[in-house]
């Protein structure tokens, strides 16, 4: 072309494919060729007088040949070349990531018609795992800008109807592909375990969200989760956002609520649980009894049960542990609640903690006796009472004097 004047010389030529010099060929065998496409195998190729294929080799095209012909040779001067910008160039360093994040606020965003477009969160979150799925680049441009906080807040601002246990696995999903670990914590945190925004979302779908973190989340990323969702925030979840009382016309939906946190907070008692944790749960124990009108009798039933499991499991540490006593006493407030079942929960864990030996501060009859007459001599009923006399069959022949009296 820069042999005539009034032609554009580039700077920025095009890539080029194969290019072949051959004999006329037939119908059939131009059709053959057409058919290997822009990677021909020319080893066995009739009439090929030559055919070269350009290869780009970083700052210029070399032309390897595709077929031998020792009758002809190639001269050509360096052809330079230089790339020119891909969708993924321009995305990743000129318009930047933020330009993808206004998408995450229009998900409950009607069309013109009122209706809503199909599977937009589909794709919005699709385009997310293409994009993390070509490489560290991206991840690391993402987690620079804090994508998934925007996107978290974007999201609460735009409704209910957006939030569904469809779009909290899209999420999950990305976890597949995400490679770093600050940017998976981003994702954890301001997404899976942000239990302000999957609140918003009907009942059904917080039940699903909920058992996916007890089922899948929480066994397979039990790290992370139990740094940055530790066992006393899942008391505070528990305890804040899944109260029986007051709630007793959703008492089915909060009962399975409760069981896939209650689950977790199980499996963290068997494995990984310290000192503070036990500290922790004793405190939300105590939490609110003066309130006698108030206070969640079920919840603090649960929550003794929790302590049972506790001081069956972690006999080693709390043995080590110098506020034991101290805190352990002070459960002998809850008696003043005077309802039975607490009662029997409390007993029971005096008797556990007198069998493996924990340092109570006084021997375990007077806690009994202190237990009861906080109860003002509250009667236990027969079932407990039976219970109590199992107790003491399997091991705890302290509770003779108290069931005999």
């Amino acid at each position: 072309n820069s042999s005539f004047p009034d032609s554009v010389v580039s700077f920025n030529p095009p890539s080029i494919g194969v290019f072949i010099l051959s004999t006329p060929l037939s119908l059939d065998e131009s059709a053959q060729l057409y058919d290997f496409g822009p990677r021909p195998s020319l080893s066995s190729a009739k009439n090929i007088i030559f055919a070269y294929e350009p290869q780009d080799i970083g700052e210029h095209l070399v032309f390897r040949p595709l077929f031998d012909n020792e009758c002809i040779s190639i001269i050509y001067k360096n052809i330079t070349t230089k790339k020119g910008n891909s969708f993924y160039d321009l995305l990743l360093n000129f318009c930047k990531l933020n330009i993808l994040l206004p998408i995450y606020s229009l998900f409950d965003t009607p069309l013109k018609d009122g209706n809503y477009l199909p599977y937009f969160s589909f794709y919005s979150i699709t385009l997310l795992n293409n994009l993390f799925a070509l490489g560290e680049k991206p991840q690391i441009a993402f987690e620079n800008i804090n994508g998934f906080s925007i996107i978290s807040y974007l999201i609460n601002l735009s409704g209910q109807n957006s939030l569904n246990s469809n779009l909290y696995n899209q999420f999950l999903k990305l976890t597949d592909v995400i490679i770093l670990p600050n940017l998976q914590f981003q994702l954890f945190d301001s997404i899976l375990m942000n239990i302000d925004l999957w609140l918003k979302a009907d009942v059904k779908y917080q039940i699903r969200i909920l058992k996916n973190w007890s089922r899948i989340l929480y066994p397979s990323f039990k790290q992370l989760f139990e740094k940055h969702r530790p066992f006393k925030w899942l008391l505070y979840v528990l305890y804040k956002y899944f109260p029986y009382k007051n709630n007793e016309n959703n008492h089915l939906n909060i009962l399975e609520c409760r069981k896939s946190i209650s689950e977790i907070i199980e499996l963290m008692i068997q494995s990984n649980v310290t000192n503070n944790d036990f500290s922790e749960l004793i405190g939300y124990i105590l939490l609110d009894i003066e309130d006698e009108e108030n206070v969640d009798i079920l919840q603090k039933i649960e929550l003794l049960q929790f302590l049972e499991k506790f001081l069956s499991n972690q006999r080693e540490k709390l043995q080590n542990f110098p506020d034991f006593g101290r805190l352990f006493f002070l459960l002998h407030n809850l008696a003043k609640l005077q309802d039975e079942t607490i009662v029997f929960y409390l007993i029971k864990c005096f008797i556990i903690a007198n069998i493996l030996k924990l340092n109570l501060p006084y021997h375990i009859n007077v806690h009994l006796h202190m237990i009861m007459k906080s109860a003002n001599n509250l009667h236990l009923s027969k079932n407990y009472f039976k219970e109590l006399i199992k107790i003491m069959n399997e091991g705890a022949p302290q509770l003779l004097p108290f069931l005999s009296f």
